[in-house]
């Protein structure tokens, strides 16, 4: 049995996207099954691999909290590649961290402040 082969450290969200896998084998997981699956259910950053030693590939046993957590990137990821935007907030002001609503109204703020500036530098020519 390999425990704890992997640790991962990436932010915020679901155990701070920290990762704690363990890699088992079938056999041990059978044993070890009630025990794991607590694990698994009391910390939703615990991921446990069974691989079997007849078969290529591994099945994974995480929580439905995981589960869910992921479905909602899978969907989030989706939607940013399908061109549309990610929930709110999308844009931060940076170093005021006030949300301004979504990056294309912030840009279009801004470039009419600009032009409106611009407008009156040329006003006395």
């Amino acid at each position: 049995m390999v425990a704890n082969a992997l640790t991962v450290g990436r932010g915020a969200g679901i155990g701070a996207h920290r990762e704690r896998t363990t890699i088992i084998t079938a056999t041990e997981a059978r044993q070890q099954f009630f025990t794991l699956l607590g694990k698994v259910i009391a910390d939703p950053s615990e991921l446990v691999l069974v691989e079997h030693k007849d078969l290529v590939g591994r099945a994974m046993l995480v929580s439905e909290a995981y589960r869910d957590y992921v479905r909602q990137l899978e969907a989030l990821v989706s939607s940013l590649l399908d061109g549309g935007t990610s929930p709110s907030p999308a844009f931060r002001l940076a170093g005021s961290m006030t949300v301004v609503g979504d990056a294309s109204t912030a840009l279009a703020a801004a470039r009419s402040d600009a032009a409106v500036r611009s407008a009156r530098k040329f006003e006395g020519l």
